[in-house]
């Protein structure tokens, strides 16, 4: 071992002394590190799965063919959601919505759909109105007329008929 090593190779070696010699925690012929912990974030996917777990406990069936969902605040905002993932479950009165959920001012758009809607149910209202009032109408005629549906009064004494 009496190799004689280049005066290049043992500066290089005090240079590689000098960056990592701070890095050894333990004596020596320990390792220079320690391996580095990962920390997994607190609810991250491991909360997603035992959502999906509890959904699929309670019957929640995937709603296809959904394209956007505004849910509206009371204080004026909206959230929206662009091809959210849809699920039901009717028996627990549930509805799961995932997908990225942007925060928004209450738009335009929204209030003019309700109002829209709101216009629609009242010019059906008095065609609505009319029928229920034919079906009365109707249901007091049957009352007051001759119905097939009611058992007819007795005309004869069935004791007689017996002893005949």
């Amino acid at each position: 071992m009496d190799e004689e090593i280049s005066p290049a190779v043992l500066a290089a070696r005090a240079r590689l002394r000098e960056k990592l010699g701070a890095q050894q925690l333990g004596g020596k012929g320990t390792a220079r590190r320690k391996a580095a912990k990962v920390h997994r974030a607190a609810g991250g996917v491991g909360d997603e799965k035992k959502l999906q777990q509890t959904a699929k406990k309670l019957g929640a069936a995937s709603i296809f063919g959904v394209e956007e969902v505004h849910l509206l605040q009371n204080n004026g905002r909206a959230l929206f959601f662009k091809n959210p993932k849809v699920q039901a479950a009717p028996a627990a009165n549930m509805y799961i919505l995932t997908g990225t959920a942007e925060d928004r001012e209450n738009t335009l758009g929204i209030l003019s759909a309700r109002a829209a809607a709101a216009r629609e149910a009242a010019a059906l209202a008095p065609e609505l109105i009319k029928r229920l009032q034919q079906q009365t109408a109707n249901e007091n005629k049957d009352k007051d007329g001759d119905n097939d549906d009611e058992v007819p009064d007795l005309v004869q004494n069935f004791e007689e008929v017996s002893k005949e």
